[in-house]
């Protein structure tokens, strides 16, 4: 986290430090709240098509799937330098006609692509530089009401609790999220359970939670 790296990189005093990571704002997800979710089933990644998010591994946990799992498909929101090659790899694994790419939509539409998937995928891989991430997909995601799986990394390990509000996986690991994938796709009681879960956590990661609590510290400071 962030927090490691000023400690350990930059030797600032842990006394120095407070933290706000990102948050979310609630009001656009409530107008959705009546979209359900849509077949065939729908695996989702919402965020830039860089490397460091991962998307190839979760291109390689799709292609793995089995034919029980068909036809299932992949949507990617976002643009970025890895289409070309995701597209590549899609038509390597024959999966090409059940992977698509939406490319950026505007924010306000975000809500209703997230809550009209099954489940949404943060893939991160583990990375040569820490983790210092407060990735603002997660809370999104929580808020859509849909089942998570994420990255064990960073700042993700600590809003995501494992089989409680999401699923987490190992960094960089396509098996480990594969059986994630699969662990949900073939449960809609389990998705179901963990979107719940998952909308009260967001609940505590509102962006005015997080202003409170920047202003608690100036306040502290300044008393």
């Amino acid at each position: 986290t962030m927090h490691d790296v000023l400690c350990e990189q930059w030797s600032v005093g842990q006394e120095k430090l407070f933290i706000s990571g990102c948050g979310v704002d609630l009001v656009p997800f409530g107008q959705y709240q009546h979209v359900e979710s849509v077949l065939p089933k729908r695996i989702l990644f919402l965020g830039s098509l860089q490397p460091w998010h991962g998307c190839e591994i979760l291109m390689k946990a799709f292609g793995g799937l089995g034919e029980q799992f068909f036809p299932c498909e992949l949507h990617f929101i976002g643009s970025g330098e890895m289409k070309g090659p995701l597209q590549k790899l899609a038509l390597d694994l024959n999966v090409s006609e059940r992977v698509f790419f939406h490319g950026n939509i505007d924010h306000a539409q975000i809500p209703k692509y997230l809550k009209q998937a099954t489940l949404l995928v943060a893939p991160y891989p583990e990375l040569s530089i820490p983790f210092y991430f407060s990735p603002m997909k997660l809370f999104e995601y929580l808020a859509s009401g849909r089942a998570v799986v994420a990255s064990s990394i960073g700042q993700i390990a600590q809003v995501v609790q494992h089989n409680v509000n999401g699923l987490l996986t190992v960094p960089g690991d396509k098996d480990s999220l594969q059986r994630a994938l699969e662990s949900l796709l073939e449960d809609d009681l389990k998705c179901a359970t963990l979107g719940a879960e998952g909308s009260k956590t967001a609940e505590k990661y509102t962006w005015l939670k997080e202003s409170e609590k920047v202003t608690e510290v100036y306040g502290d400071i300044l008393n």
